[in-house]
């Protein structure tokens, strides 16, 4: 059910939760930015749901379906 979520996405969660405004920018957080904008997590988030689900239904019909790996973390 992917319920661990790392500092940001707690941040995330709790500000979509209280209605809280986005630092640095002022503007509230709502489901409508959280969806559009490029700075989060949840484009990237949808993107891979999309490729796995891609991937896990091509899978059934060939035998060598493979993901790309995803970038390692900068530090």
């Amino acid at each position: 059910m992917d319920f661990y979520v790392n500092k940001q996405e707690f941040r995330d969660a709790v500000r979509l939760w209280y209605y809280w405004a986005i630092p640095d920018s002022g503007a509230r957080f709502t489901v409508d930015h959280a969806m559009i904008c490029r700075r989060g997590r949840f484009i990237r988030r949808r993107h891979n749901e999309l490729r796995d689900l891609e991937a896990e239904l091509l899978n059934m019909v060939c035998y060598d379906v493979e993901v790309e790996p995803g970038f390692q973390p900068a530090t």
